[in-house]
């Protein structure tokens, strides 16, 4: 028996036209829910960023407090180091001065120096296995150095008998250490014999003497 069909023949595209309809609205629907999620993520990473942002620049404000500091430290290291460079070459000049002096007194009035040769040395002293010591060398402590200034002195004297009153009087000396004579020699000036001498002596710069 044959079927009648009784739809018009629009219904069927009209039919699937609704289905594309209802499709394209939940492909919308679909779209806008991701566009949603993407909006909520995209706000929480800038809110994140903006945090991170606040938290770096707190972090760069403490690190230029920290270098601000160091740099407070440091132009005061070299004011002490030149402080400290000061001290040294006034201390220098006053253990020349009292060298001179001392050199004035043990020589006789026929003596006169004819050259006079200064060397500031400096040597690490022997460092002993005290605690404090170890202790200073382990956190980067400075060596302790001996400073010396090494000094030549060469002149001339009339007799023997002074020249060796002069060395004995250097070597009674507590200002003086390792005093000794490098050399002698006769010396004829304007017929006048004479004995020129060198005597080479150091004299401790220590702050502690």
């Amino acid at each position: 028996m044959r079927e009648m069909e009784f739809l018009p023949a629009w219904y069927p595209r009209l039919a699937r036209r609704k289905r594309m309809v209802v499709l394209q609205v939940y492909m919308s629907l679909l779209i806008l829910l991701g566009l949603g999620v993407w909006m909520v993520q995209f706000h929480r990473n800038v809110a994140a960023d903006r945090r991170r942002l606040t938290q770096l620049n707190g972090q760069l404000q403490d690190t230029q407090q920290v270098l601000h500091k160091l740099d407070e430290l440091e132009k005061l290291d070299r004011q002490l180091r030149v402080q400290e460079e000061v001290v040294e070459k006034i201390g220098l000049h006053v253990e020349v001065t009292r060298m001179m002096n001392a050199l004035d007194a043990a020589m006789s009035n026929d003596m006169s120096l004819l050259n006079l040769g200064l060397e500031v040395a400096e040597e690490q002293k022997q460092i002993t296995a005290a605690p404090a010591n170890l202790a200073a060398l382990v956190s980067g402590g400075a060596v302790p150095v001996n400073r010396v200034l090494k000094v030549k002195v060469q002149g001339v004297a009339p007799t023997d008998v002074e020249l060796a009153n002069f060395l004995a009087k250097l070597g009674n000396n507590t200002l003086f250490e390792k005093v000794a004579m490098n050399y002698t020699r006769e010396l004829s000036q304007n017929g006048h014999l004479m004995r020129e001498f060198e005597i080479s002596f150091s004299v401790n710069l220590n702050s502690n003497g």
